[in-house]
């Protein structure tokens, strides 16, 4: 509730800057923009094993709408609020690996040593509306590196996936039998987990960006952003035993409405 208060207040006032430079002709230190590019998300965390676990990022769209203050000849402050799409494919295969199986019996239950393996596989989508407040310093004519904080609103997100855990002495041998079926039979249990975990994710993310910019022209300029959250966006569960932060890169172009 709070955060969509913030996005609102930040998004009028961008607006209301962006109309305050039309009206202000005389004024060449402000300037407004349009933003279109692409976005390459993915999801990083340090306990993930590299040996059993590997993931994609995916590629979405970015759009927005700047404004740009020139308090000096060097600096550039920009505020923006951008839409874009980011995300990952993931799996996690445990190949072979011990453990008991219960046996129910009318009398007791036994724990039996026995094999099993484990096969995630999943994908996030994730769709953002982020403000942002950058700065711009000038290390050439027409290049310059940017940094400056970010909060991003998750507005939608998508964590689906499927879990398939084979138990048996056979678990993770199917290349020996001839057919799934045979397979399926030998085993002492196969379970299949479809999940929908989207509504666990963090909804208000706070980061920093750090890219470049360069000036193509008066109107054009192109830029590449790097931001990294500083919280979690996912904490450990069930399915997914790990914690993630959110990265993603953002290659685009800034066209200047006025200058």
């Amino acid at each position: 509730m709070y955060f969509k208060k913030l996005m609102t207040i930040g998004f009028f006032i961008v607006l209301a800057q962006v109309l305050t430079a039309q009206t202000k002709e005389s004024i060449s230190t402000n300037q407004i923009g349009v933003k279109f590019g692409g976005v390459m998300g993915a999801l990083l965390s340090l306990e993930i094993d590299s040996e059993t676990s590997s993931g994609r990022p995916s590629f979405g769209p970015q759009i927005g709408l700047s404004y740009s203050h020139y308090p000096t000849s060097k600096w550039k402050i920009q505020m923006a609020v951008d839409y874009y799409k980011s995300g990952v494919s993931y799996q996690e295969k445990i190949n072979r690996a011990d453990t008991l199986y219960q046996i129910f019996t009318s009398i007791d239950t036994f724990s039996i040593p026995t094999f099993y393996t484990s096969d995630v596989k999943g994908e996030y989508i994730l769709h953002f509306l982020e403000l942002s407040v950058k700065g711009i310093y000038s290390i050439r004519k027409k290049l310059g590196i940017t940094f400056g904080p970010r909060v991003s609103g998750l507005l939608h997100a998508q964590n689906d996936g499927r879990r398939i855990v084979d138990v048996g002495e056979v678990a993770g041998e199917q290349v020996n039998f001839e057919s799934e079926e045979e397979y399926l039979a030998a085993l002492f249990t196969r379970a299949i987990d479809d999940y929908e975990e989207g509504d666990n994710l963090s909804k208000i993310n706070v980061g920093i960006c750090l890219g470049s910019q360069f000036q193509v022209s008066q109107k054009f300029s192109i830029y590449f952003d790097s931001n990294i959250d500083f919280n979690s966006i996912q904490k450990p569960n069930e399915n997914i035993p790990y914690s993630f932060r959110h990265f993603y890169l953002a290659l685009g172009i800034n066209y200047s409405l006025k200058i």
